[in-house]
């Protein structure tokens, strides 16, 4: 067998696959110095500050909402855009940030200065608020919610970007499968020389030459890990896709995919500009 696949993926000629390791501050720390380098990579964007939110279990927030308490002043409203690409999560966590800031007044306001334009908010049931969608582009238009003090949160349409998943794979099966619904729980790959990591029929990591290595990968639930012999790799995934390694979950779909960007690792530093695949 050229290849173990699976969400774990079974040693094979010294490579195995497990999920965890590092403490969630050490991941969380991590993420953070990956969204700061992607920053500076795109040069026209400015970032001061990043907080790691989960929109699902309402976490993150209380430093969140600390943070804007210095930039929003009362007498002073101001309206605060919620932006980001398509699919990246915006209107859940506009739903979330409703919620929340509901919640935190307190029984010793009166009704009517509490966030009466959030609506009804049921974050498990999915009611009120902003509508979501694993499909992308739901969000149409500007999305106003009128808050105390006269300020608003927008809530805007997703920026396509043409190298993202969700403008690459269609199918609200494939991105829900590429979401990260859970806790950050990276799963971690160990490849030697002459080995590919393949996750799904969208990602492949080829490690040529050098010293065996541990890949840690923040991939959803749904998305199958493989490692295979490099000169192997191509033919495994073409054969198998969309009916052993997902996304795609369709063979179609998967010759409709374009061809696969390629970009060289040196020493850990990146020679090429950051991309998909």
């Amino acid at each position: 067998m050229d290849c173990q696949q699976g969400g774990r993926p079974a040693p094979q000629d010294g490579a195995a696959g497990v999920r965890g390791g590092d403490s969630g501050a050490v991941i969380g720390c991590r993420v953070k110095r990956w969204l700061r380098s992607m920053v500076r990579h795109i040069g026209n964007a400015k970032n001061s500050d990043v907080f790691l939110v989960s929109s699902t279990k309402g976490t993150g927030f209380e430093a969140l909402e600390r943070r804007l308490k210095e930039f929003l002043k009362v007498g002073d409203a101001r309206n605060i855009y919620v932006v980001g690409a398509v699919n990246a999560g915006k209107s859940t966590f506009v739903n979330r940030f409703l919620s929340y800031i509901s919640y935190g007044f307190g029984n010793n306001v009166t009704e009517a200065t509490r966030c009466s334009d959030a609506g009804t908010l049921h974050i498990k049931r999915g009611i009120g608020g902003a509508t979501r969608s694993a499909i992308p582009g739901t969000t149409l238009e500007f999305i106003e919610f009128g808050l105390f003090g006269g300020f608003k949160l927008i809530d805007t349409p997703g920026v396509p970007i043409s190298s993202t998943m969700t403008q690459l794979l269609r199918r609200p099966l494939d991105i829900l499968a590429m979401q990260m619904t859970k806790t950050l729980d990276p799963l971690v790959v160990r490849l030697d020389a002459g080995q590919s990591l393949l996750l799904g029929a969208v990602v492949r990591v080829d490690l040529i030459q050098g010293s065996a290595m541990n890949l840690q990968c923040f991939v959803g639930a749904g998305v199958t890990a493989t490692v295979c012999r490099t000169v192997a790799a191509a033919d495994v995934m073409k054969n198998r896709a969309g009916t052993r390694i997902f996304p795609p979950h369709s063979k179609d779909d998967f010759e409709r995919l374009s061809t696969f960007a390629a970009h060289r690792l040196v020493g850990g530093r990146s020679v090429g500009p950051p991309g998909v695949g």
